[in-house]
């Protein structure tokens, strides 16, 4: 008989872990950490993912700036913005969310966010280290799945590597695409590759 797997109740118990681990930070660090994210254009399934992001920002007590750009933004003034954000030592993370208008290069883009602040997992370097299965920022959706499998008590075939490389980023990170998902839990032996 299939099981129906709810993640609103881990999601509840991990914000509320979290919460309790954000109200430590300034005492250890000074201030709690500090996400910002980039939404350029009005795509009405980005506006409603950015608005999640800070709704679930403000509930575990972590700073949110969303800095909004109309759709014809250069790619010039996105790069100044991320470059200014990467010298920033009050920002912790970066998310430019995705899509972007067709005149602006992705993957350029994702290359400028420090991978230190990469908060989705997709600049070069950290998606080299994920694959090399050292650590890294992981992308989200794979790991958020991963966890509410094991939270579940459902067993998942997994290496060692996998368990090391989740247990390296310990943070949750912004989510990816469904090839990028794919090819995250294919890497880690999760599901087999095509």
């Amino acid at each position: 008989m299939a099981k129906i797997i709810s993640g609103k109740e881990l999601s509840a118990k991990l914000k509320l872990e979290m919460a309790e681990q954000v109200k430590t930070f300034p005492a250890k660090y000074g201030r709690v950490p500090h996400l910002v994210v980039i939404l350029v254009g009005e795509d009405p399934g980005s506006v409603s993912y950015v608005t999640g992001k800070a709704k679930a920002s403000a509930e575990v007590g972590i700073r949110n700036t969303t800095i909004r750009k109309p759709e014809s933004v250069s790619e010039a003034e996105l790069l100044d913005i991320i470059a200014a954000l990467n010298l920033d030592d009050e920002v912790d993370g970066i998310l430019v969310q995705l899509p972007l208008p067709k005149h602006i290069d992705e993957d350029k883009v994702i290359a400028a966010i420090d991978k230190s602040k990469d908060v989705d997992g997709f600049h070069p370097l950290n998606v080299a280290a994920l694959w090399q299965k050292q650590p890294c920022t992981l992308p989200c959706t794979p790991k958020g799945i991963l966890k509410m499998l094991r939270a579940a008590g459902v067993g998942v075939a997994m290496g060692n590597a996998c368990d090391e490389a989740l247990a390296a980023a310990d943070y949750i990170t912004a989510s990816v695409d469904d090839d990028g998902i794919r090819r995250a839990l294919e890497h880690f032996g999760v599901i087999d590759k095509r």
